[in-house]
């Protein structure tokens, strides 16, 4: 069974011109994203509550301040969270993604720091 055939359909305007990492990331990234949110949240949460246990009794403003500098900072977080997404790509977007991993990465952190404020 493909890994892809698990993630949710993400609509996308396609007639829009976009580059390349913008049309990876509209048809591979933000599937897995969104089908890996859950982990996301409970992995940045739990990193964040380590390093700071009383994370939950901050103000929200500063809580959110708190987690982004998080995720901007600890390596092995970042490693944590890209490795996540990376691990559902199909092998020929995964010989995309090698050839792009500065920008994806990049794009994926952003991505991960977005969802995880939402919620």
């Amino acid at each position: 069974m493909m890994r892809s055939s698990l993630l949710p359909e993400i609509f996308f305007d396609e007639s829009v011109d976009s580059s390349g990492l913008e049309l990876f990331q509209n048809q591979h990234l933000r599937a897995i994203l969104k089908y890996q949110n859950d982990y996301l949240n409970l992995l940045v949460l739990d990193c964040c509550k380590q390093m700071n246990p009383n994370l939950s009794n901050l103000p929200q403003k500063e809580r959110n301040r708190f987690i982004r500098q998080t995720i901007q900072n600890n390596q092995a977080l970042r490693n944590q969270c890209v490795g996540l997404i990376v691990s559902f790509l199909e092998l020929d977007q995964f010989t995309w993604y090698l050839n792009h991993k500065t920008d994806c990465n990049k794009r994926i952190l952003q991505m991960v720091e977005k969802r995880v404020l939402k919620d």
